[in-house]
């Protein structure tokens, strides 16, 4: 007389990287979304305001010296010509022709 004998199935495993959620975790609400921040009101150095306006750095340089209307750089801990992102938008809305709102 032959025993049935069932076969024993290991329990599958979970690859490594992420965790199991336990129950009181699937049960919690989302955490608020961030405030959104505004992008346009950044410190920007010379190099990336050259990159927003696809010039070069010397190009920059060149339009502090010679236009008026062009933002004037700061200094923030020693670090020279710092703008506002903002400024620098602003400066090519106006240059393009398009109203500017006056913040």
């Amino acid at each position: 007389m032959s025993e049935q004998h069932q076969p024993t199935v290991a329990p599958t495993k979970r690859k490594p990287g992420r965790p199991r959620r336990s129950p009181v975790q699937a049960l919690q609400p989302a955490p608020p979304a961030p405030a959104p921040v505004d992008d346009d009101v950044r410190v920007v150095g010379l190099r990336e305001a050259a990159q927003i306006l696809g010039k070069s750095p010397s190009t920059i340089k060149r339009l502090i010296k010679s236009d008026p209307d062009f933002p004037r750089p700061f200094s923030i801990l020693g670090t020279p010509n710092n703008f506002i992102s903002r400024d620098i938008r602003r400066y090519v809305l106006r240059k393009a022709g398009h109203p500017v709102d006056a913040e």
